[in-house]
């Protein structure tokens, strides 16, 4: 096969020894496979790349819907404030307006007043034109008139002015009392709804107070049952301790006593036979003297016996000392798991016994 292929190349005039490279140097299977496996990464990365343009682009739409809602709500908060600016212009307006009727009311009244004083003027002018003999008495009549309606008329000019001034102030009062009052309906409402607030939370404190009261009783009845159970517990276990320890003294002692008599009996028997002994002795001194051995050997053995017995009787005496100091160890533990079980000073405390002495030490 290579000599084939040798001869075709030598044969095709258009070969380049690059793609003799290449046809030398075929691609295997495994350069194959990472090919397609890099392939398959790259169009791994390409979609994890859209996936994180895709969730960009849907951050910057949400962004951008958010900034035109904001957008939105501004303006429409512009618009309310200019609505609530039209509408105190309307209300001073109409109140400017009011202002101005009033004062084109005093301006007709002016008018017609001096309309009056014209054809009073008018007729006066005829009466002297008519008669020349009363025309005298008439001017000095109608100056008399004319000086006094010209100072009536300066008066009421005057006090017009100053109802005019008066009546501007009183608009300026009035518009600056219906922003005082807007202002103070304003902070009314938001100590309306401070209080609202305070009153839920006086309920919600309320609520949460009667649940704690609740489960507090709760926890006092508890904790009086348990106590009451505990002192049950520790009395009956004070009790039964108390009544073994007893039981067992009082063995302790029935089998001292039991002792006592015996060692008694013994050395009163023991007295007896050392009489008869005696008596023996004093009849028999012959036969004493042979028995002295046999005689000093049981004594010996009674002496031992006896100091057995002093050892136990010892032994007994050490026993009732400590079962007494028990008793007295108990009894105080006793005391200090009733003052334990007291709520004032601790509501739970842990009380340990002393273990059981044997009566074979």
């Amino acid at each position: 096969m290579a000599e084939e292929n040798k001869e075709e190349q030598e044969n095709d005039e258009f070969v380049t020894p690059e793609e003799e490279l290449e046809q030398d140097a075929m691609p295997s299977q495994d350069k194959i496979e990472a090919q397609v496996k890099a392939a398959a990464d790259a169009a791994q990365t390409v979609a994890e790349a859209s996936e994180i343009i895709k969730s960009q682009e849907e951050a910057y739409a949400n962004r951008r819907t958010e900034e035109d809602k904001r957008w939105e709500e501004q303006e429409k908060k512009r618009g309310e404030a200019e609505e609530e600016a039209s509408k105190r212009l309307e209300t001073l307006a109409s109140t400017v307006l009011d202002a101005a009727e009033v004062a084109n009311r005093s301006a007709s009244s002016v008018t017609s007043s001096h309309k009056t004083l014209q054809n009073s003027v008018k007729a006066i002018n005829r009466a002297a034109g008519i008669g020349n003999t009363r025309s005298t008495i008439v001017v000095s009549i109608t100056v008399a008139v004319l000086v006094a309606t010209a100072g009536l008329f300066g008066l009421v000019v005057f006090q017009m002015d100053k109802k005019m001034d008066q009546i501007e102030l009183m608009v300026v009062n009035m518009g600056t009392r219906s922003a005082e009052l807007k202002n103070s309906l304003a902070g009314v409402n938001e100590v309306s709804e401070q209080l609202v607030k305070i009153e839920n939370a006086f309920d919600a404190v309320k609520k949460s107070n009667g649940i704690l009261s609740e489960k507090m009783g709760e926890l006092v009845k508890i904790a009086e049952k348990d106590k009451g159970e505990q002192v049950k517990l520790l009395a009956d276990q004070t009790k039964k301790t108390n009544e073994e320890s007893l039981k067992s003294v009082e063995k302790m002692i029935t089998s001292v006593a039991a002792l006592e008599k015996s060692i008694t009996a013994t050395i009163k028997n023991q007295e007896g036979s050392f009489k008869k002994q005696g008596q023996v002795t004093k009849s028999l001194a012959n036969e004493v003297k042979k028995f002295e051995k046999k005689i000093d050997k049981k004594l010996q053995m009674a002496i031992e016996k006896a100091e057995t017995l002093q050892k136990t009787a010892l032994e007994l005496t050490k026993v009732k000392s400590e079962i007494e100091a028990l008793i007295t160890l108990q009894r105080e533990r006793y005391l200090e798991a009733l003052e334990a079980a007291d709520p004032v000073k601790q509501n739970n405390q842990m009380i340990k016994y002393p273990a059981k002495v044997s009566s074979t030490n």
